[in-house]
This record gives structure tokens, sequence and C-alpha cells, in this order.
């Protein structure tokens, strides 16, 4: 039982958020975690992160995928569509995606084709400039 325990998908999640948490503060990337906003619909939609506007980015909000698929695409992209309206018109949109499994392409392109940029964990250091 403690096993199962251990793979429990939140626990997992848990897990990967903390990666994500010790990247950001290993780079001086500076953040606020857990942060709600209530959309268009009347709901709260919660990002894991959000990052201030500076003076080479716009705001950004943005969500943890450990497991990047359809269902948890649309539910990321609900969430985006439902605040974007609230937030300031160069608000932005990201989402680290935990490929340590192949992503489905369509996945990907889901994303994009909403405005949002697919972070892919394994290339983060790449994407390091979207986050300071």
């Amino acid at each position: 039982i403690d096993d199962m325990y251990l793979v429990n998908q939140n626990r997992v999640l848990s897990c990967f958020v903390e990666d994500v948490i010790n990247f950001f503060d290993t780079n001086d990337i500076f953040y606020s975690k857990n942060v709600s906003f209530t959309g268009r619909s009347g709901f709260t939609q919660l990002f894991d992160f959000t990052f201030q506007k500076n003076k080479l980015n716009p705001e950004r909000l943005c969500k943890v995928i450990n497991i990047p698929n359809r269902n948890n695409m649309q539910s990321a992209i609900f969430s985006w569509t439902d605040v974007e309206s609230t937030r300031d018109k160069n608000s932005k949109c990201l989402v680290i995606l935990n490929d340590n499994q192949e992503i489905n392409p369509e996945i990907i392109s889901g994303f994009s084709s909403y405005g949002i940029t697919p972070v892919l964990w394994s290339k983060i250091s790449d994407y390091k400039h979207l986050f300071n």
C-alpha cells in the first residue's frame, strides 16, 4: 500500500511541480504560486505560477501539466480562454509539459493554436527567457 501512495497521480504531479520550482529557484526566476483568477464564466481558474510584467515580458500565467493528454490540454485551454479577456491585453499563457514520455504532436499544436506557449520540460533551459 505504501508503494501505491508513492505513485498516486497527485503525488507525482506534486513531485513534478517541485522540480519546476527547483528550476525557478536555482535560476533566480521570481514567481507567485497557486494564483486564482475569476474568468468570464464566473468560475475561478487556478494557475500554478504567475510571472510579473517587466521590461522584457508581459504578465505570464503558467500551468504545469504532468500528463500532457487531450483532457489536460482542453482544461488548460479553457482556463486560459476564460481569464484571457480579464487580464491585460498583452498577458500570455505558458504550459510546462512533462515530456518524460512522448507527447502527441497534436497536444503541442493544440496549445499553440490558442496562443498558449508549450514548454517541454526537457528543453526548459532553452525557454528560460520566457520566465524572467
